[in-house]
Parts: C-alpha cells; structure tokens; sequence
C-alpha cells in the first residue's frame, strides 16, 4: 500500500529547529535598530549550516542525489545574494528561516517519494526471488549451466533485496514512532469490508442476491463512515471520537458476517498490529483491574467472585492472541470477529459500566480506576523523541504560563478577545499536548511546531491601555460611580423621582418602589465592580448596557399606555375592546363561591327554624291525639335538613348533627307507629303519657339544633364566654355576670310605649337616666384597679370590656343627653326621646345574646360559618377592586404575548449563541447564558407563560351552564293551595323530585344547546316539562306522568347530550386555537414593536398606531371570545388577579415587566456579543 504523507512516520532526528523570534519581531522591514549587525550575521550563518548539515544528510542516499543537488544550488545563491548585501535586515533572516522550511517540507515529500519507491521495489523483489526459487526447486529438469545460471540471478536478487532492505532500514531507523492510526485502521477495515463482500458475492450469488438491499446499505453507509473518518484531524481532541468511530465499524462489519454466519468465507489478510494493540488495550486493563481486586486486604464472597470473574476475562482476551491456543485469530478478519464477540459477551456485559465508557462496573468497587486511553491515536511513543520535545515544550509553557498569569488573563480571557484567546490556547495545546502533533513525522519538523508556538506568543503581547480608556470612556458615560451618565439619568428620571414624588396609597406606588430598589441595587453592584483591566472594565460595561436595555423596557411598559396616547381608565371604547375591569377575577368568583356558599348556610338555619317550630308544635299538642299530620311535617322538615346538611358540609363538620337527625327521624317513624296505633284504639291516657315522653326527647334534641343566635361573636353573651378568669381571684366572673343581667334587665325596661302625659314621661326618662348612670358609673369602678374587670389585658378581654362600655356609655351619656330640655319639652318630644331609648335598647338586646346558649350547637357553627364567609367576601371583594385597578400598572396582555413571543423568535438563535458554561469570563457567561437559563428553569411564571397547555380552551357551555341554569327543588312545584293528608304530601313530594331531577338536567342541557347554536334542539327538550301544570296534577295523574318522564324524558335527553357532545367536539379544537392564537399574537407583537420603535425615533406613527389598534381588536376579540373558554391558570388570557404579594411567592406587575426585560436584556447583549466577538455561525 502506498504510504500517505498524514499517515507515514519519518525524517531524520535532527538539531532542534530554533525560530528566531527575537530577530522576526513586528518591526519595520528595513530597519534593523533592534538588533546589532554581528548578531543578525550569527544567526545566518547558523540557520545556513543546518540547512547545510540537513543537505548532506540526504546526499548519503543515492536516490536523493538529484533533490540534494538542486536544493544545494538554491541554498548557495540564498547565501551569495546575503553576502553581498552590506547590511542585513530582520526581515533577511526571516526570509532565510522560510526557505530552510520550506526546504525541509520539500525533503520529507521527496523521502516519501523514495520510500513508496522502496517498497515497491521489495515487493517486486520478493516476488523474483519467490519466482527464481520455485524455478531452484524443480532443478532435475535444469541443466547444469542453466541452474549455475539460476543461482546467480538469485543471489543478485537477494542482494538487491538486501540493499534496498537496509536503505529502507536507515530511513526508519530515523523515524519517530507512533501508535497506530485510528483513521488507518478504518480504511483496512473497510479493505476487509469489501474483500468479504465481494467473496460473499462470488462464492454465494443467491445468497447475496436475495439480502442485496442489506449488503448496499451497508456499503453505503460504510462509505460514509470511512468519509467522516477522512475528514477528521487525528490529534488528541479526537481520540474519542475516532474510538466510537473505530469500534462501530468493528460491530457493524462483524454483525454483517454474523447475518450470513453459514457463508464459508475465506479470507487470507494477515493479522493486523492495531487489532493487537485493541487485543493489548483491554488486557492491560484487566491486568490492572485484577491487581486492584487482589490488593483488598479482607475479601468478602462477592469481592472473590469479581476477581475470579476479572481473571477468566482476561485469560479469554489472553487466549484470543496466543498462537497455539484453539481460539487464536490467525487473520485479520478473525481478529475483527473475536474482538467483538469478546466486545458483547465479556467487556461490555461484565466488566464496562453501562453508563459511563471509562468506568467500571459499580460492583467491583474500584472508583479510582478507569479504562485507559484507546490505543489508536497516533500518540508518540519515541522515549528519545519525547524526552527532547518535552525539554522544549515545558520551556514554551513556561513562558505561555508567566504571559498568561502576568498579563495576558487581564484580557484574554474577555470574551471580547474570545477569538485571540482561542488562538492562544489551540497553541499552548500543541505545546503540552505534544505527544500527539499530528501531521508531523520527524523529530526536527515536531519541534518546529513547539518552537513556532513560541514564536506565536508575540502576537499576543497587546498594548491594551488604549482600549481600557476607551472602555472606560463608554462606562462613564453610561454611569461614571457619581450619579452622572445618560443611564443613570434616565433611572433618576424615569423612575426614582416619580417614586419619591408618590403617596403610599398611589395604586402604581408599589411597582414604583419595587421598580426603583431593584435598579438602584443594581448601580450600587455595578459601581462596585473593578475596572482596573479589560476583562474587569469590559464586563463592567456589559453589566451596564444589560441594566440599560432593562430599564429601557421597564419604564417603556410602565409608560405604555401614555406612550401610544391612550387612557385605558377612561376610555370607553378602549375598555370595550380590552374588557379587562368587567372581566371576571379569581378573587370575584371565589367572592361569588362564598357568598353562595353563605346563602345555603343561611337556607339551613331557616331549616332548622322551621324544624325548631315543628318541634315545639308537636311538643305543644298537649293530650290531643290528631298530631300525626304534624308528625309527618316534621318528618319531612328533618329529612330535608339532613339531606342539605350531607350535601353542604361535605367535609364532615357536621357529621354529628346527621347522625342526631337521623335518630330523630327513626325516633318519629317510632313514636308514629305506637302514637296510630293508641289512637285507633282511642286510647287517650296512654298516648297522653307518650307525647309526654317523646316531648323530654325533644327537649334535649331542642339544646343539639340550639337557637339562631348562637356562635354570633358579635354578642356581648358570646364575647363573655370566650373570656378566662383568673383563678386567685375568685367572684370577678359571677360579678361580671351580674352586672351584665342588670344590664341586660335594665334595657328590657327601655321597652316602654310612649306617654300620655308630659310628666309621666319627664319622671321615666328622669329615671332612666339615673339608673344608665349608675350602671355606666359600676362599670366604670368594675375596669379601676381592684375592680372584677381589672387587670385582665388579653385581647379577648378587651373586647368584651370595649363592647360593653361603649354600649352603656351611649345609653348614659348619648340617648339620654338632652336632659337639660326636658322640663320645656312638650309631650312629642319627650315621646320621641322615649322612642330613641327604646329603639337603641331594642338594637343592644338583639345582640346581647344569651348566658346559656350553646357554643356547640349547630345553629352555633352555622353561624360561625356565615361569620368566617362574609370575612372571607369582604376580602376577596377588596381584592378584586383592587387587582382591576392594578390592570393599569403595566400592560399585562401584552407583556403575555411579548414574553411568549420574544422567547419564540429568539430562543433557537440564543442556544445557538450561548456562552458556554467553561468560558473564561465568568462574569458575561453568568449575566447572560446562565441568568437566561435560570429564568427558564427556574421562574415558574416564565414557563406558566411560555408554555400552552393543551386544556388551555374548553366548551363555554359549560360555564354558562353553571351561571344560567335555574336549579329547582320539590318545594318550588308545591301548589300550597292544595290541602294534603301527610301521607300524600309525602308521596306527593317523592314524585315531584324526581321531576325536579329531570328538569335540572334538562336545564343544563337546554342551555348547552343554546350556546352551541342549537335552538331547535333546545326546544324539542324543554317543552316535555311543564312543572306548572305537572304541580297541579291530582297524585294519580302525578305518578302516571313521572312514569312517562322515566321513559321518554330519559331517551329525549340522551339524544341531547349526544348532540351536545357532538357540536362541542366541533365546536374547540384546542390545537386549532392554540395556533390561531399565537399567530394572531404574533401579528400583533410585531405591530407594537413597530410602534414602539417609530416613537422611542421619534419617528411618525400614526399609520402604525392604526394599524396596532386594528389588530389590538382582533386579539382582545380572540381572548374574549364566547364560542370557547381558556382556563383559568394557563397565563394565556391576563388578569390581575395572577398577581401575587406575598412573602413566600411574589408576582407583581413589576416582576412581570422584568421577566420581559431580563430576556430582552440577555438576548440583545448575546446578539451584540456575538456580532462583534464570538462569531458563532447560525442555522436558520
């Protein structure tokens, strides 16, 4: 095969090539100021004699006579032209210095040459000698001047060999030794590929003929695998690389000649040296992981079995490249197919982690242990040859090292110098990675490649005070540290002193604040920052243009509204487009869930009235024994009770309020069937004695309903008995409690009609005065020290004592006040004060409460719960007002769609420019690549926005099924005008609510059909229920139509819900929407950047604006639409009410503007850094 230049290893070991970079500075081509005459001549005549010396090197070889020849003749004019020169230049010498390179370069093309030719001619020689031997063999057919003749030409040949054979062997002896080639022994791989193909093709045409789509895509892929390889540099950055690419082809090859195993395919290639050093790599290994096993000093029973099995792979591995051993592979292609079936059955499956390439597997224990270098990858392995250019490189580093650490990271490592600094460490990489110097095959050419680094270093030796003013001239005029620069202007302006310039209950005070903290820390960390250097001073500049382009868009948010000239408070037809302050909240439908919520716990106290009532009638009835009808009143009262109170508090809160209603109903089903039988046998005295006894049950079951008052904490009563009094001081809370039955006494006085007489009434509001006097004037004692209400300073204390003070001061000292007047007084007058007292007294009294009333009973935690209801809507309902008037603060809708949109433009280009996280600078990989993928991960509200999620749009018919339909109940369709036995009121009621079930549902269903366009469906539905006249109908007739209803009812209204189902799967196709929306967004993005960017020029935008307004309809028109609804909680459709203040999570208007202006920021400075510094090649 003949040898390729990038593949072969040659050339002789010279003297180290020096670069003379002392004398090939960047100075001036004709001046030599810079270095003295005598040494410029030294260094001529020193770079002359190693051309020279190199020369005739060469000539000792005859092939090469006539390159040395040549080469010598244009090396003496290069020296006779220098010598007649009277003054030598730098750049002379480096003249020189390029031609002896070249020179050099030119030698190592012709020895190739020479050695192609070499070969060549040893194989041909082999192949004469292999001829004249055979011809040597069969000598009884030879005369004996013909074989004396036949021996002759042998010898010569055999002596030609011999000197071709050691030309050869002196040229390599010379040579600098590598590992194998990686990219070589793919192509003998695809050698043997092909080989095997065409013998499979010859040797089983069917066969191959039949699996001719296979073997084609095998080949072509093969071809491909072999031009990826072709285009690889093979160096130390991509022994990986060429590792995968080496193995794949491997298994590919060997699961091709596995597909056809029965094929008998002979294929004569002799073994090859790097399928020995693939052999060699894996028992190296072996042999080090069996020594670490065996260096445990206590093994356990797992450990032994790792060691044992470590050992039998190796002795396999060991078995596969012994000669004499059954399994040795004697030829190349034996090689390729045990390496890999050892690969699968051994490596891979006993020893490789499956998840790290370089790791054991996790149950030997041998962390510190990893799979050494692959062994394919033109790595040097001359000692002598590394030993001299490990000399030299340690040298060059060395200087790399001080430049870098002295200097060269003050600017080098900005990424402003990215592509400079990339340059820098490709060529300190070929200094310490000099083992593996591609290309190169002579020691001479090796070290030139390390002493041309050297040389290299020069050009980075930068004068960089220029650019540091420069640098630093951009900072100060953004911020100079002192609260001057145009940046900071803007902050003072635009933010800071319309924040100072706010009251606290401004509703943009907040934002404002928030807005100026955040930028004011910001300059603050900024000024802070060094600038000392470039890297420092530059990064300092990046820090200010980012805060620059996040105000920019934080006060350009803030002053949207203003900015187009539109007044979204004030405007009418702005408002009918946006729709944002009628639209419904979260805080105004939870508002609306409690107030419902408060409704049906209001409902159940009534009930329980009614069931109160029922109570006392029978508890009433006394001897009278017609009380069944009563009876069965309160049965139903019970029973509906017991079903609303099961469905309200689902919880379980009153769970034992149920169970207590369902003994009571058992207990009347009871007392029913024993007070029927007394009276059929008119047994007055023994039905008597049972009412009289059920009646001592309802008493008690009387104290579980409780009365309606109980639980009101508003309750002077119920403000006492939440009070705790002091132990040590015994007799304050029954002298609490007394003065509190005075009082109370006292107001029920205050119930007086008014007066015939003047002075009947002077003498009752004389008294009264007097005796509120002495009332106020008790309690005023009871709260001085020593008194029964003194000392106790809890809060709950306080309250009580507050309420009952300001109650008894007002009757004193407010409703009684004009005393002065009552002697002129005339007789209305005086009633009227007389009323006042009353009316007041009245007010006190309803909510005075009761000593004895129970906080446990269920009229008590019915009322707690309407009293924790109407808290929870007064808040909710404050809230509300006030997130609709935070809708202003900063365009939300629109900074939905600029967030969604800006990260659908810009998100593929900035992971194609991304700072990578290894970068020298820190500082710009932090403030921008790292901070844009921590908004991303990191910022729930980013992703909520970026993200739309497939139940985003939903059927509106179920919405407004829920806010139109009128629920009905049993009670609804009662015709009270009629009078019914219990028994049939009963029944009665029975068949009414299954109607009730019926038209409910058809309700639900009419309206869904509705709103899907579907009038003439609706129509067909509703007039089958008329509960009018159903309400009318005698029981019998009642019964026959509910039987009608279960039949025809029931069929009418599955069809229904079929088209229902139907028309809403029609009618929202989220993916449909979801797209629609975002191209409408889209639209509708651009046209305010359009817009944006005219005014922030100063441009004419009329058109423009006109234009964003005609699109600002068609995207509000979308988001408000009544064909569908997007779901509340997908960030799709803004509200205030996403917002969020709290200390574990905060969401504001000023976090919102900033999630757009961080991204903004980040993206603008990538593409700036990128354009002018990184140069990153995009995609489309």
């Amino acid at each position: 095969m003949k040898l390729n230049r990038k593949l072969w290893l040659s050339l002789f070991s010279l003297a180290p090539v020096t670069v003379l970079a002392a004398a090939c500075q960047s100075t001036s081509d004709n001046s030599s100021d810079s270095q003295s005459q005598d040494s410029l001549v030294k260094q001529k005549e020193s770079k002359l004699q190693e051309a020279k010396t190199f020369l005739n090197k060469l000539a000792n070889q005859s092939q090469l006579q006539a390159f040395v020849s040549n080469k010598k003749a244009s090396l003496q004019e290069r020296e006779m032209a220098l010598a007649n020169k009277t003054e030598l230049l730098a750049s002379d010498l480096q003249d020189l210095v390029n031609f002896v390179n070249v020179l050099q370069s030119e030698a190592q093309d012709a020895i190739l040459e020479q050695l192609n030719r070499n070969s060549m001619v040893v194989n041909d020689l082999n192949n004469q000698i292999a001829e004249k031997q055979a011809q040597l063999d069969a000598k009884a057919n030879l005369s004996n001047d013909e074989l004396s003749s036949l021996q002759s030409e042998l010898q010569a040949l055999k002596q030609k060999l011999a000197d071709a054979q050691t030309e050869n062997k002196f040229l390599e002896q010379s040579i600098v030794k590598r590992q194998p080639s990686a990219k070589l022994a793919v192509q003998k791989l695809a050698l043997l590929s092909d080989y095997y193909v065409n013998e499979l093709k010859t040797k089983y045409p069917t066969q191959y003929n039949n699996n001719s789509t296979l073997i084609e895509g095998f080949q072509e892929s093969s071809k491909k695998t072999q031009q990826e390889v072709e285009a690889i540099e093979e160096d130390y950055s991509t022994i990986r690389q060429l590792q995968r690419l080496v193995l794949f082809y491997i298994e590919r090859l060997s699961v091709l000649t596995s597909y056809f195993g029965d094929a008998q395919v002979s294929i004569p290639l002799d073994r090859e040296e790097f399928m020995n050093e693939l052999f060699a790599w894996r028992i190296n290994d072996l042999s080090l992981l069996v020594a670490k096993l065996e260096e445990k000093p206590s093994k356990t029973e797992a450990d032994q079995a790792n060691l044992t099995l470590a050992k039998g792979i190796k002795s396999n591995y060991e078995a596969l490249v012994t000669e004499g051993s059954e399994f040795f592979a004697s030829n190349f292609f034996e090689q390729v197919k045990e390496f890999h079936r050892a690969e699968v059955q051994l490596w891979l499956a006993q020893i490789q982690n499956p998840l790290k390439f370089n790791e054991y597997q996790v149950k030997f224990g041998v962390n510190d242990l990893t799979v050494s270098e692959f062994p394919l990858s033109v790595k040097i392995k001359d000692q002598q040859a590394l030993a001299k250019l490990k000399e030299v490189a340690d040298s060059v580093a060395e200087e790399y090292r001080q430049f870098f650490q002295s200097s060269g990271q003050n600017f080098l490592k900005s990424i402003r110098y990215r592509e400079l600094y990339k340059e820098f460490f490709d060529d300190l990489l070929k200094v310490t990675r000099y083992q593996y110097i591609p290309n190169e095959s002579s020691l001479n050419g090796l070290l030139y490649v390390v002493e041309k680094a050297r040389g290299a270093l020069e050009k980075y030796k930068k004068d960089t005070a220029q650019e540091l003013q420069t640098i630093t001239n951009e900072i100060n005029n953004l911020y100079d540290g002192s609260f001057n620069g145009s940046l900071y202007t803007k902050y003072r302006t635009e933010i800071r002193s319309k924040f100072q310039s706010m009251e606290d209950d401004d509703i943009n005070y907040k934002h404002y604040r928030d807005m100026n903290s955040w930028a004011n820390k910001e300059f603050n960390t900024i000024k802070a920052m060094p600038q000392s250097n470039v890297l420092q001073a530059f990064d300092k500049l990046v820090a200010l243009e980012k805060l620059q382009s996040q105000i920019d868009s934080m006060v350009e948010f803030t002053n949207y509204w203003k900015s187009l000239g539109l007044n979204p408070k004030s405007d009418e037809s702005l408002q009918a487009v946006l729709r944002l302050t009628s639209a419904e909240t979260k805080y105004s439908k939870q508002a609306q869930l409690a107030k419902d919520r408060q409704a049906e716990y209001k409902k159940a106290q009534t009930e329980l009235a009614n069931l109160t009532n029922q109570l006392k009638v029978v508890k009433l009835a006394g001897d009278d024994l017609n009380v069944s009808d009563e009876l069965a009143k309160l049965v139903a009262a019970s029973s509906k009770l017991k079903n609303d109170l099961s469905s309200m508090f689902a919880e379980g809160y009153s769970e034992t309020f149920v169970s207590s209603l369902t003994n009571l109903q058992t207990r009347l089903q009871s007392f029913i069937d024993e007070l029927s039988a007394l009276n059929s046998q008119d047994d007055k005295t023994q039905a008597k004695a049972k009412l009289a006894q059920f009646s001592e049950y309802l008493t008690s079951f009387e104290s579980t309903v409780g009365n309606p008052g109980d639980g009101n904490s508003d309750f002077l009563f119920e403000k006492f008995k939440e009070l705790t009094f002091s132990e040590s001081r015994s007799g304050d809370k029954e002298k609490a409690i007394a003065l509190m039955n005075k009082y109370k006494e006292f107001l029920q006085t205050l119930n007086h009609e008014p007066f015939t007489t003047e002075q009947d009434a002077r003498t009752y509001l004389t008294e009264k005065k007097a005796k509120a006097t002495e009332i106020n004037s008790e309690l005023d004692t009871a709260m001085e020290e020593n008194g029964f209400l003194y000392g106790y300073d809890l809060h709950d204390y306080n309250d009580f004592r507050d309420t009952f003070r300001d109650q008894i001061s007002n009757i004193a000292n407010y409703v009684f006040r004009r005393s002065s007047s009552w002697e002129t007084a005339n007789l209305e007058t005086l009633n009227g004060y007389v009323k006042s007292a009353k009316d007041q007294a009245q007010e006190y009294l309803d909510t005075f409460g009761s000593l004895n009333s129970s906080t446990n009973s269920l009229n008590a935690e019915i009322t707690g719960y309407i009293t924790d209801e109407q808290t929870t809507i007064e808040t909710l309902e404050r809230r509300d007002a006030k997130v609709k008037k935070e809708s202003y603060i900063v365009p939300g809708q629109e900074l939905f769609a600029f967030i969604r949109q800006i990260n659908i433009a810009e998100s593929k280009l900035l992971d194609q420019i991304a700072i990578s996280d290894t970068d020298e600078d820190r500082f710009v990989y932090e403030t921008t690549t790292k901070a844009l993928k921590e908004l991303k991960e990191r910022n729930i509200y980013f992703r909520n926005l970026t993200t739309i999620s497939s139940r985003t749009f939903e059927s509106r018919s179920d919405l407004d099924v829920k806010r139109n339909e009128n629920t009905l109940n049993s009670d609804d369709l009662r015709d009270s005008s009629v009078e019914l036995t219990a028994q049939e009121d009963l029944q009665r009621r029975d068949l009414l609510a299954k109607v009730v079930a019926f038209k409910n549902q058809a309700n639900a269903t009419i309206q869904k059909l509705k709103s899907l366009d579907l009038p003439n469906a609706a129509d067909n539905l509703a007039f089958l229920v008329d509960e009018e006249e159903l309400a009318k109908l005698k029981t019998e007739k009642l019964q026959e139509k509910v039987t009608d209803l279960e039949t025809n009812f029931a069929t009418k209204l599955e069809e229904a819900k079929t088209l229902v189902t139907t028309a809403e799967n029609a009618a929202v196709d989220p993916g449909a929407l979801t797209a629609q929306l975002l191209e409408i967004e889209k639209r509708y993005y651009d046209a305010n950047n359009a817009v944006l960017a005219a005014l922030a020029n100063e441009n004419e935008a009329t058109e423009l604006k006109a234009k964003l307004a005609e699109v600002r309809k068609e995207y509000y028109d979308f988001l408000n639409s009544d064909k569908y609804i997007i779901a509340n909680n997908t960030y799709v459709k803004f509200s205030a009410s996403y917002y969020v203040n709290d200390d574990e999570t905060k969401f504001t208007s000023f976090e919102l503007a900033k999630i757009y202006a961080d991204y903004k920021a980040i993206a603008t400075i990538l593409k700036s850094l990128n354009e002018k510094y990184i140069k990153v090649k995009v995609s489309e």
